[in-house]
């Protein structure tokens, strides 16, 4: 399934990456309908016919379909490098004031795919969505946590769990039965990257 929807977003890379990180293990089954696409169900009704001759007698064409979109669109990984580049500088600069304001829109924005994806799973009657690996390190709690008082010492255990399950998603991905869209990849690593900076700072408080 994901491969049957990858062109008519390869275009809008924003786009294709919501569409990989909402779905889960099931769309990487191999499809059995392959009529839920427009096209697809295009091809399948002209085909079909009946003892008078062909079910369709006439067609015409609104929308070119997915091969008119000029190509990939990069913008979402570069923008994930970019958020990976500056959080990285960030860190070694150690400026507190910094680290601050980019933590509360990094948490904020990847805490808030994370509560999308527990919505798909947990409460969408979507089976393509359910269940979702991408729930180990998008966690809703991340929003809170964003704007939680620094300092708190469960905030150490948090952040050391968060830094955690990241860095093993990223070694695991070649292994991993799901799909991972290339974008997302520098995202997990930037969350490995901070939350291991806390959970240090933490410990040494």
């Amino acid at each position: 399934y994901r491969a049957l929807l990858h062109p008519y977003a390869a275009s809008k890379s924003l786009l294709s990456l919501g569409i990989n990180l909402g779905m889960g293990l099931p769309a990487d089954e191999l499809a059995a309908d392959r009529t839920f696409l427009p096209l697809e169900l295009m091809d399948v009704a002209a085909s079909m016919h009946s003892d008078s001759g062909t079910l369709v007698a006439r067609t015409d064409t609104v929308y070119l379909g997915p091969n008119d979109t000029g190509g990939s669109d990069p913008w979402a990984t570069v923008a994930a490098l970019l958020a990976l580049g500056l959080g990285i500088w960030i860190t070694l600069r150690g400026k507190a004031r910094a680290m601050r304001y980019f933590d509360r829109v990094c948490y904020t924005t990847l805490g808030a795919a994370g509560l999308l994806i527990a919505f798909l799973w947990l409460v969408s009657l979507h089976n393509v969505t359910q269940p979702n690996l991408h729930a180990a390190w998008l966690w809703p709690t991340h929003m809170a946590v964003a704007w939680w008082r620094p300092g708190a010492k469960w905030l150490r255990i948090y952040h050391s769990a968060a830094a955690a399950m990241a860095a093993v998603f990223v070694l695991a991905v070649p292994l991993l039965p799901q799909s991972i869209p290339s974008a997302a990849l520098p995202l997990i690593i930037l969350i490995a990257l901070r939350s291991g900076y806390h959970a240090l700072q933490t410990a040494a408080k």
